[in-house]
């Protein structure tokens, strides 16, 4: 049975929004869906898709960016029924070598300079590494309301980890579950072990040393919280009823 036109298009407009709620701020590590960051979503005919980006500051960090709009792109392409995407970023002062980037498939050393290849992508591996650490931080300090020792969390492998998102049914530990889960299949060796909980390196936590690694861990992603409910404070200004830009 064919869907009427609307629903149709309803449906289609939910995949691509569940293809960008796994596109993340790096500098924050939300979403772009729950940092209200997607301003529209055209669908044509022709199965081209049209994405409007937007930032909290005009100057919000070009490299970011880049990384955000590039990354919806690919996310979005991969749904089975589009033909084409093509993201547009707004009210930034990069939008254009942005756009004009996306538009020509260039790569971000192409369109901000060879030299800067290398950085970028040592700046999105750093990143990532520190959204890593405060996922863990945020399950292992979950796991320890729950009464769980820390010789069982860190005994704990994979599979026990999912066995209890699945039982506790928590919204916030399940999406730091996943979150966690990606970062740790991108950024460690796959000859790791099945330990739910490793340090960066694949090396092991040392059950004696848990509370000074969760302190170690808070000093070095504590900017993340902040940073977000900054963001979030500087959108409703730029963008609410009222704000900015309307």
């Amino acid at each position: 049975m064919q869907l009427p036109q609307n629903n149709k298009s309803d449906e289609r407009e939910s995949e691509i929004k569940n293809c960008l709620q796994a596109v993340f701020d790096p500098e924050l590590d939300e979403s772009i869906i729950d940092l209200n960051f997607v301003s529209n979503i055209y669908i044509e005919a022709s199965e081209v898709v049209r994405i409007e980006l937007r930032l909290p500051t005009y100057f919000c960090s070009a490299n970011f960016a880049w990384i955000m709009c590039y990354d919806s792109k690919i996310a979005v392409e991969r749904l089975p029924w589009v033909n084409s995407v093509h993201i547009r970023l707004v009210d930034h002062f990069v939008m254009n070598k942005v756009n004009n980037g996306l538009r020509n498939d260039q790569s971000f050393s192409e369109i901000f300079g060879t030299e800067k290849e290398v950085n970028f992508l040592e700046l999105r591996r750093k990143f990532e590494e520190k959204a890593f650490l405060n996922r863990q931080s945020m399950l292992i300090q979950f796991l320890r309301t729950k009464h769980l020792s820390d010789s069982q969390i860190l005994k704990m492998s994979l599979k026990n980890l999912e066995v209890l998102v699945e039982k506790y049914q928590n919204s916030e530990f399940n999406k730091n579950f996943k979150r966690y889960h990606e970062l740790r299949e991108r950024l460690l060796s796959k000859k790791t072990d099945s330990l739910a909980f490793l340090e960066l390196d694949g090396g092991c936590i040392q059950e004696n040393n848990v509370l000074e690694y969760l302190r170690i861990l808070r000093r070095t992603t504590g900017s993340i919280t902040a940073n977000s409910e900054m963001c979030k404070m500087l959108m409703a200004e730029r963008y609410s009823a009222g704000g900015q830009i309307n």
